[in-house]
């Protein structure tokens, strides 16, 4: 049986959309503690304030690691998903 062209490859796909996803958390926490601009640190905190995330330089790191962990799991469902149902 040949592999099918259009499959995505989870391991990939989860990795750039980890990095992606952490890096924007990062830069949008760190952007949020040098300035009074507050998107989307609302929902982060609420979501990961049990677990030591804050609006801080350390609370940017640490958002981002849980963010990245969160976002591979689901990315590379999507993709196992994704190719299950294809």
């Amino acid at each position: 049986m040949k592999p099918n062209p259009n499959s995505l490859d989870p391991i990939s796909l989860a990795t750039s959309t980890t990095i992606l996803v952490a890096t924007l958390t990062l830069f949008a926490t760190i952007l949020a503690a040098i300035t009074n601009i507050k998107t989307i640190t609302p929902l982060l905190q609420i979501l990961y304030s049990s677990m030591g995330y804050n609006i801080s330089i350390i609370g940017s790191l640490l958002g981002a690691f849980y963010v990245a962990i969160d976002t591979f799991i689901l990315a590379y469902l999507f993709a196992w998903l994704y190719n299950k149902l294809l």
